[in-house]
């Protein structure tokens, strides 16, 4: 589970390492071409608050525990 998951991350060159692995999977014509995305800890701090705005509006009686898991 990604909540799961602690700092160290891997390195900028293991994370090129990792994706360039992943970029070689046969995916059997189902899914290419790839496109891969990486977002930084302050990345990943904006983006879950625009998720949990996006939540709250979409769910007016949510309760702050409910938004905060979103």
């Amino acid at each position: 589970m990604a909540a799961n998951i602690t700092e160290p991350g891997p390195s900028s060159d293991e994370l090129v390492t990792i994706i360039d692995a992943g970029l070689r999977v046969p995916d059997h014509s189902r899914c290419g071409p790839w496109r891969i995305q990486v977002i930084n800890k302050e990345g990943q701090r904006a983006l879950g608050e625009l998720y949990a705005e996006l939540f709250k509006n979409e769910n007016g009686d949510a309760t702050l525990e409910q938004i905060e898991y979103w």
